[in-house]
């Protein structure tokens, strides 16, 4: 089965450091340490598409959660504004609160801050480990981000929006959930059946995957 998307993927797994949206989002890896899964070093342009809508500034994640782990957030360099169940966060890399961190299960996403006044942004992801011990697709990963990225970039060089079920897909593969609006109690066991459905399976029919060898190899980045 061919494809949904008909452009041609840019083969990006090779490189150590990947730079996505024109430079505005740099990222590289680091290897986890203890029960970390993931340790990724983003820096960021806070100016990037400055004024437009949320969803159409790709260096913003969509408003998500974490089935299994806690995720980590640590400022080096200038401001990010978090979003934690609906309420606004600011952090600055010189405060003394400079990590924030994500418990399982809790909707948010974040931004680097537009008026920080830091010509680039940078802040250190890192995930637990399965906590809960319940995981078995080994949760946040370099495997997401560089296919998520990479996919995304594509999306906007080809000027074509990205598809819903390839990114439900990407995010159930890391056992995430696009978050819902309502009451955490319902929103996220919807959000989860929304994303086995419509993501892994109807997207497995379509012809879609979790992972592709020209954003990732696993012999080159694994």
């Amino acid at each position: 089965m061919s494809h949904p998307h008909p452009f041609a993927r840019t083969r990006t797994c090779h490189q150590e450091t990947i730079s996505v949206q024109n430079s505005a989002h740099i990222v590289r890896w680091a290897r986890p340490s203890g029960s970390e899964t993931v340790h990724e070093i983003a820096s960021i342009d806070p100016a990037h598409k400055r004024g437009a809508p949320d969803h159409a500034n790709f260096t913003i994640p969509p408003m998500h959660w974490h089935w299994y782990q806690d995720e980590f957030f640590t400022l080096k360099r200038g401001a990010f504004i978090f979003t934690l169940e609906g309420k606004q966060i600011r952090r600055h890399a010189d405060d003394s609160l400079g990590i924030v961190k994500i418990p399982i299960g809790w909707r948010h996403t974040f931004r680097a801050d537009p008026d920080c006044g830091e010509e680039r942004c940078e802040i250190e992801i890192t995930a637990g480990g399965d906590v809960q011990g319940k995981g078995k697709g080994g949760g946040l990963s370099e495997r997401f981000f560089r296919n998520i990225y990479g996919y995304l970039d594509d999306c906007e060089r080809n000027a074509c929006a990205p598809s819903p079920v390839q990114m439900l897909m990407f995010l159930d593969s890391a056992e995430m959930s696009l978050a819902l609006p309502g009451p955490r109690w319902v929103a996220n066991p919807v959000s989860w059946a929304l994303g086995v459905v419509v993501g892994r399976w109807v997207g497995g029919v379509l012809g879609y995957k979790a992972s592709y060898p020209e954003y990732y190899e696993e012999k080159k980045n694994g």
